[in-house]
């Protein structure tokens, strides 16, 4: 028999908000000398691949093959190590990023000098750095790897898999005095961008920008199959249309060949200098894409690197702006992540040293700042994280429209850091904000014997459990500390967990589960509470 229920979800007052946003777990991973964090994506399984540098070859880091190695750590959802891996040579090796493949591998992109170890000898040099991409499979271990680059200097910055099964990377080359480039290099730093096929093998590459310093730091493959490119520009000439001050954000939209569609610059002023670290095409076919901008403090183009502030654009989808915004305090603020969510909003990472203006404080150096703004740019919610050393932001991961994992480098030890392994750490925490519900009412059919059990609460109710719905993946909050006897069962009645659980953010995993309503009851010295929980899809 089956009976149709109503689920009522209450949602809080704004006020409340700031007050809801919690961290639900923290952990650092390293060794006893440098790490450095630039990348993170959230795995099939549901767990995370973490990327960035290390020098070290103890603690958490298996081995080091010389110098900055690529190192990577897989975990599982709450964060534990699965397995590590180092790649790289005797020369410096940085990943920029990393993203995972439809075979449940990954790739990885950054640059090197190093000529030996896991890199080919492309490198012509072993001094300059080029293009370095890995590709692994699930387990770590290395498919193929490729360099690109000739004698100039090539840095990667950005790295995507695309729709055709192949990848785009792209990042900034240079040519110095008796170099050459893979192609023309129009002075100083140019963009560029290399597109390959499954294997590595190049399809087209291009250089994009002026005769003056133009660098990309961002790409995206659109819903058209063409890319689009960002970064800073000085240039005004070839490829560059207009140019307003020192250095400009630069918006490059191109075909699935690399062709210009369009381009477009934008200046905060003449007097100030801005540049692109991060874009993304927004669910309206726009775009959205931020970094900072500083104003200058000399004529020969010096920046008050202190007074940077966040500088948010939206345009269409043939860049003409909507609507921008800047954010920060009296000090240092820059982005370094954005990622839209369903409710039309956006999720934004950066780095702050104020706790003034829209940062309400600073524990130390750098923090984490994250905010959640609407879709017209106004704050929601922010906080910042970290400790009283120096913690910089890197990136972030939507988990869902309710919970997010920040990631980027500490050398703190307090706060809201609890460990320290050496002079920089990987650092990731998962942050949730409790207020967040899909729907004010849901209508669920279900069986007679779950509708048949009633919620019980205690007096003063001592347990929070969220998000709910959900896709399996919940956490219980406990507010008084209690150990409590934690038992899930499904809508027969037959018991799927059962725990003793003695931390205060308990995360639970049901995704192997079926949807429909399950029963969470706990059991404490003092009180009982049960409570209904929904699996959707």
């Amino acid at each position: 028999m089956k009976t149709i229920f109503y689920l009522f979800i209450f949602l809080y007052t704004p006020h409340l908000l700031l007050g809801q946003i919690v961290i639900e777990w923290e952990k650092n991973y390293g060794g006893n000398d440098a790490e450095y964090f630039t990348s993170v994506a959230l795995t099939n399984d549901g767990g995370f691949m973490l990327g960035g540098t290390s020098k070290s070859s103890d603690g958490d880091v298996g081995g080091n093959k010389g110098d900055r190695d690529f190192w990577v750590v897989k975990t599982d959802a709450w964060g534990t190590i699965e397995w590590e891996k180092n790649y790289g040579g005797s020369n410096s090796d940085w990943l920029s990023s990393l993203v995972q493949t439809t075979d449940g591998g990954f790739i990885l992109g950054g640059h090197s000098s190093s000529i030996d170890g896991d890199v080919g000898d492309d490198n012509l040099t072993g001094v300059n750095l080029d293009f370095w991409i890995v590709k692994i499979d699930s387990l770590g271990n290395i498919a193929w790897q490729q360099d690109y680059g000739e004698t100039a200097t090539e840095q990667l910055f950005g790295l995507q898999a695309t729709s055709d099964g192949g990848y785009i990377s792209g990042g900034m080359n240079r040519v110095f005095f008796g170099q050459e480039a893979i192609e023309e290099n129009y002075g100083c730093w140019d963009f560029w961008v290399v597109k390959t096929d499954a294997l590595g093998t190049i399809e087209w590459q291009k250089n994009y920008g002026g005769t003056q310093c133009d660098g990309l730091e961002d790409l995206q493959e659109t819903s058209d199959g063409g890319f689009i490119l960002g970064g800073g520009v000085g240039s005004s000439d070839k490829d560059v249309g207009e140019h307003n001050g020192l250095l400009d954000y630069w918006l490059v939209k191109i075909d699935a060949f690399g062709n210009i569609e369009w381009e477009q610059t934008y200046a905060y002023g003449s007097e100030h200098e801005e540049s692109i670290n991060t874009l993304t095409q927004t669910n309206d076919g726009g775009f959205i894409f931020g970094g900072y901008t500083a104003p200058l403090i000399s004529p020969n183009g010096e920046i008050n690197e202190d007074d940077k502030d966040i500088w948010l654009v939206k345009t269409d989808a043939l860049g003409s702006v909507e609507w921008e915004k800047s954010y920060g305090g009296s000090m240092y603020d820059e982005l370094f992540d954005i990622q839209q969510l369903n409710d039309g909003g956006y999720m934004l990472g950066a780095r702050t040293t104020s706790a003034d203006g829209a940062i309400n404080a600073n524990y130390g150096g750098q923090d984490y700042w994250i905010l959640k703004i609407d879709s017209i740019g106004n704050i929601e919610w922010e906080k910042n994280y970290g400790g009283t050393s120096l913690d910089l932001f890197a990136a972030l991961e939507v988990i869902n429209q309710g919970s997010f994992l920040i990631g980027g480098t500490t050398n703190s030890t307090d706060i809201d850091v609890s460990t320290h392994y050496g002079s920089g750490d990987f650092w990731i925490a998962k942050i949730v904000d409790t207020t967040i519900v899909t729907l004010d009412t849901m209508q669920v059919e279900t069986d007679t014997t779950a509708t048949a059990i009633k919620e019980i609460q205690p007096l003063e109710t001592a347990f929070t459990l969220y998000p709910n719905p959900n896709n399996g993946q919940f956490t219980i909050a406990s507010q008084n500390n209690a150990p409590f006897t934690l038992i899930i069962q499904n809508n027969i009645g037959q018991t799927i967990l059962e725990k003793e659980v003695t931390e205060n953010f308990a995360p639970f995993n049901l995704s192997n589960q079926a949807t429909g309503v399950y029963i969470v009851s706990i059991q404490t010295e003092k009180s009982f509470f049960v409570k209904k929980i929904l699996l959707i899809p």
